[in-house]
């Protein structure tokens, strides 16, 4: 009786988790193509938020699609939040989640693939505001 009633409460638990991992976030519709680490992802409406110390992306649909190793930057994004990519010539990539609580904003580590670009030309940063996720 006790273990069924420890593993439920593990399912309630972690299903209580995934949902309020989700929430808390910042909604932004994205106009171009972009790169989360080495994937690359389309246009559309997207959820970023964090868990612990990474940053999560969740389509439309709800679903983590990207998660990605950061850093604590201390900023805030305004009432609603702000994403930030950084864009060279042929990519932009997902760099910063600056959230309405500046202990939530975050920054995203450079993969390999950013480092050989940002070390032939300099980023342009690209702000989208967002507004709060429920």
């Amino acid at each position: 009786m006790k273990l069924r009633l420890a593993i439920a409460l593990g399912w309630f638990l972690a299903a209580g988790f995934s949902v309020n991992a989700q929430t808390g976030g910042v909604r932004v519709t994205v106009p171009f193509n972009f790169y989360v680490a080495s994937k690359v992802f389309p246009s559309g409406d997207y959820t970023v938020s964090t868990i612990r110390d990474s940053v999560v992306l969740w389509d439309h649909r709800g679903n983590r699609v990207a998660m990605a190793l950061s850093n604590s930057i201390g900023r805030t994004g305004g009432d609603t939040g702000q994403v930030v990519f950084d864009c060279y010539t042929s990519r932009c990539y997902l760099s910063q989640l600056r959230a309405p609580d500046p202990q939530r904003s975050r920054e995203l580590l450079r993969g390999k693939d950013e480092n050989e670009l940002a070390s032939h030309e300099a980023a342009k940063p690209f702000v989208l505001l967002g507004s709060l996720a429920k």
